[in-house]
C-alpha cells in the first residue's frame, strides 16, 4: 500500500512540477507555422515537432514528465486504478499550482481553496 502512496506522489509531482516549464518551452511554436507554405496538416505538424525537439527548455521537462508515466504505471501495480487516477490528478492540480507560484505566477484565493479540498479528499481516498 505504501509503495502505492509513493508512487503516486511522484507520478504527480513529476507531472505538475514539468507542466509550468512546459508551458513555457512551448512558446513561439505558432510562428513555426508558415502560412506562406501551402504544405499540408502533415507537413505543419512535423514542422512544430522538429521545433519543440530542438528547444531544451521544451525537450528537457518533456523527458522528466514521461518519468511521471512509468511512475503512474507503478503506481498502478500497487493501487486500483478508481484510486490512483483520481489521486494523481488532484495531486498534480496541486504541484502544477505550487511550482507557478515559485515561477512567480499569482494564485487566486480560489485556487488556495481548491488546493485544501484537493488535499481532504485525497486523504480520504488514501486512508
Amino acid at each position: 500500500m505504501m509503495k502505492g502512496v509513493v508512487a503516486m506522489v511522484v507520478a504527480a509531482a513529476l507531472w505538475g512540477c514539468t507542466n509550468p516549464f512546459l508551458k513555457k518551452g512551448c512558446t513561439g511554436v505558432t510562428a513555426a507555422n508558415d502560412p506562406q507554405c501551402p504544405d499540408g496538416v502533415v507537413a505543419q505538424i512535423s514542422r512544430k515537432c522538429g521545433y519543440l525537439a530542438a528547444r531544451k527548455q521544451f525537450f528537457i521537462p518533456f523527458l522528466i514528465n514521461q518519468c511521471g508515466g512509468i511512475a503512474f504505471f507503478f503506481a498502478l501495480r500497487f493501487s486500483a486504478v478508481s484510486t490512483a487516477v483520481p489521486v494523481v490528478n488532484s495531486l498534480t492540480f496541486i504541484f502544477t499550482a505550487f511550482v507557478s507560484w515559485l515561477l512567480n505566477e499569482q494564485l487566486t484565493k480560489e485556487t488556495l481553496f481548491a488546493c485544501i479540498l484537493i488535499i481532504a479528499g485525497v486523504s480520504l481516498c488514501v486512508i
